[in-house]
């Protein structure tokens, strides 16, 4: 893996992610930060998520046109953005009464729409794989195959509320093979799945907010304040990555000696 954005979602995240220096960050652009969020703050790279999760889960799709998606992401000059696309998460499926099938078309054809708008960009747009199974993510990528969706970057979606670590690995495997010539990102991915060298190894960048919803559970325990319990986190959480990244790097180099 060559990058990690931090999910931010509120002022608070944004301030500890300023403090901290931490150059790479994703915004959801459903979340009351985006109408809040200050690029200058940030220097390397920023990455805009549609927000289909809440999306979808609330509304069934999107309170917002597709205009005023693009708008923002040029207003705030994004670097990247996720393309439109409908979660299979099954609460959301059993909500709404369709299929992953129903979605996976449904994500097809708001990819093909926005991509006819966003020519005049300056941020590189982001295909978005969803699915909920291995079958389900395969047909998603034939689909867009056929459809030409196959940009440079694409993202892995619902990958991030899943309690078998095997399955995402067996699903981010299963696709890095498929693309192997494309940078691939892993929405929300938990650090517990960054921990197996083969998730890291077939992802070229991820993100997370999971410092953030220990940071509450920390502020509840310890007395400390909003800012200070997400500091420390944010801290704990970074320390983690790092050392994920020392080990993955070392087995690296121990494999690449030949006797």
């Amino acid at each position: 893996m060559k990058k990690f954005y931090l999910s931010i979602a509120s002022g608070s995240q944004m301030a500890t992610a300023v403090k901290f220096r931490f150059q790479d960050v994703l915004i959801n652009h459903q979340s009351k930060m985006s109408l809040s969020f200050k690029r200058r703050e940030f220097h390397d790279s920023v990455f805009v998520d549609c927000g289909g999760f809440s999306s979808s889960l609330i509304r069934g799709g999107y309170r917002t046109s597709d205009e005023d998606y693009l708008s923002y992401v040029q207003r705030i000059g994004a670097d990247l953005f996720s393309l439109r696309d409908y979660p299979c998460e099954p609460t959301i499926l059993q909500k709404w009464g369709r299929t992953a099938v129903e979605h996976i078309e449904m994500t097809v054809d708001h990819h093909i729409s926005l991509l006819e708008r966003c020519n005049d960009l300056k941020a590189e747009p982001v295909g978005v794989l969803q699915g909920w199974s291995i079958k389900d993510y395969l047909y998603c990528l034939d689909r867009f195959r056929e459809q030409g969706l196959i940009l440079k970057r694409m993202a892995i979606g619902s990958i991030c509320r899943r309690g078998s670590q095997s399955v995402t690995r067996k699903i981010v495997y299963t696709l890095s093979r498929e693309l192997n010539n494309v940078k691939l990102h892993g929405f929300g991915i938990s650090l517990n799945a960054l921990r197996y060298k083969d998730v890291w190894d077939s992802l070229y960048s991820a993100d997370s907010g999971a410092w953030d919803f220990a940071s509450r559970w920390n502020k509840l325990r310890s007395g400390l304040s909003k800012r200070e319990a997400s500091e420390s986190e944010l801290a704990h959480f970074l320390h983690r990555l790092h050392h994920l990244k020392y080990s993955h790097e070392l087995q690296r180099n121990l494999y690449s000696f030949e006797f």
